[in-house]
């Protein structure tokens, strides 16, 4: 199935807003490139709203 992020939870305002991803390791290509997109559209948007992305590797589990 296609990976679709359909945007951020919503959240009060000022209140940040984190989501936590588990999925197969062989979609960890997929899952990257879409949240490397969506991090690079909201910086070219000017977006007042940081993005940030953080990656663990399996051993962190």
């Amino acid at each position: 199935a296609p990976l679709v992020l359909t945007g951020p939870p919503a959240a009060a305002a000022g209140e940040d807003a984190r989501t936590l991803l588990f999925f197969p390791y062989g979609q960890a290509g997929a899952v990257t490139r879409v949240l490397s997109a969506t991090k690079a559209a909201m910086a070219a948007k000017r977006s007042s709203e940081p993005v940030q992305v953080r990656l663990d590797g399996v051993d962190v589990l």
